[in-house]
This record gives C-alpha cells, sequence and structure tokens, in this order.
C-alpha cells in the first residue's frame, strides 16, 4: 500500500497510465450498464446479435493486437538496430487502441438513438470490443514492464485503486449526462473523453 501511494505521489507515467487505464476502464464499465437499457423490450434475436459482436469484439481485441504487436517490435527492432524490444513500443500500440473505442462508441450510440437496423449498433459495439481490451492488457502490461518485479504489483495496485474509484463515481454522472444528451450525445461525450487518453502515451513517448 505505501509503494501504491508513493508512486501515485512521485511517479508522472503512473499517474498518467493509470488515468489512461482508469478512463477507458471507466468508459467500458458505463457502456456495459447501458446495454440493458437499450436491450429491453427487444427481440431475442436482436439482443444476441449486440451481445455476441460485443464478445466477438473482446476476443478480437485479445487476438489481433498480439499478432499487431510482433509485427510494430520487430519493425523497432529492425530500424533501431536492436536485439531487444524496448517498452516503449508499446506504447504505439495504446495511442491506436484508445480512438478504436472512440469510434465504436460514436457509431453504436447514434445509430441505437436513431433506431437503425441492428448491423449499425451491433458495428459499433464490435468495435468497443475491439478497442477497449487491448487498450487496458497493454498499458497494464507497460506499468509490469517498467517496473518489473520489485514494483509492477504497487503500480498495479494503483491502476486498480484509480479505475475502481472511477467505475464507483462515473456511472451515477453519466445517468444524469444521457438522461439529458440521450445515447447520440452521451456517447460522443464518453468517445471524446477516451479518445483524449490518446494523448497520454504519445506524451510519454514523448517526453517520458
Amino acid at each position: 500500500m505505501t509503494g501504491t501511494i508513493k508512486l501515485l505521489n512521485f511517479s508522472s507515467i503512473v499517474v498518467m497510465t493509470c488515468g489512461y487505464i482508469m478512463v477507458l476502464f471507466g468508459v467500458l464499465h458505463v457502456f456495459l450498464l447501458t446495454l440493458p437499457g437499450v436491450l429491453y423490450d427487444l427481440a431475442l434475436w436482436v439482443i444476441a446479435v449486440l451481445e455476441l459482436s460485443l464478445h466477438f469484439g473482446m476476443a478480437a481485441g485479445i487476438v489481433l493486437p498480439g499478432a499487431l504487436a510482433i509485427c510494430i517490435l520487430r519493425r523497432g527492432i529492425a530500424l533501431e538496430g536492436i536485439r531487444q524490444p524496448k517498452l516503449q513500443h508499446h506504447l504505439t500500440l495504446m495511442m491506436w487502441a484508445a480512438p478504436v473505442m472512440s469510434i465504436g462508441l460514436v457509431i453504436y450510440g447514434w445509430t441505437v438513438q436513431y433506431r437503425v437496423h441492428v448491423v449499425a449498433p451491433a458495428i459499433g459495439v464490435f468495435i468497443v470490443g475491439l478497442g477497449s481490451f487491448p487498450a487496458l492488457i497493454i498499458s497494464q502490461s507497460y506499468l509490469i514492464g517498467l517496473y518489473g518485479s520489485e514494483s509492477a504489483a504497487s503500480a498495479l495496485g494503483a491502476s486498480v485503486f484509480l479505475r475502481s474509484l472511477c467505475t464507483a463515481c462515473l456511472p451515477s454522472i453519466c445517468s444524469s449526462m444521457y438522461a439529458r444528451l440521450n445515447y447520440g450525445w452521451g456517447n460522443t461525450v464518453l468517445g471524446l473523453m477516451v479518445l483524449l487518453c490518446t494523448s497520454v502515451p504519445w506524451t510519454i513517448s514523448r517526453f517520458g
């Protein structure tokens, strides 16, 4: 616990990375909480399509970035003439994962609001799953690689603390936001929040 508090107080990289995880995890939590309201009174096959789209998106978000990460690491090693990959190569995947999730949130929000055919929101749900899981997994692996076996537990503890705090507070705030803005603008606001997180890996790779 002491190590976690020290990292949150004195390590800007940990604060920024944990903030990145906190926002993405909180937005994903809000997204999942709004799904039952959207699925209520819909046909069973429509519910199945949306649920399967989310699961397939998350599965693709686990498998595809792994292959992409290998390509990025190999390219980085070839260009820089080094034998071992640098930890900063993880930041490249973090940069594209957040915008992908933002696009999915916007597509899902507006297609649900205007009751477009189920294929359109299913695509949005799939993209949300595709972008969210790589962002969360890679950012946490970045923290582990950054601090190694000595302080990795403290770094992950900071991540768990902040994301738990966000998931506890954000849904209550977003419920009133959805009541005023509906699904379209509500998910657009969430998408912009996620998109702003792209600045975190860019800043760390540039100045960290």
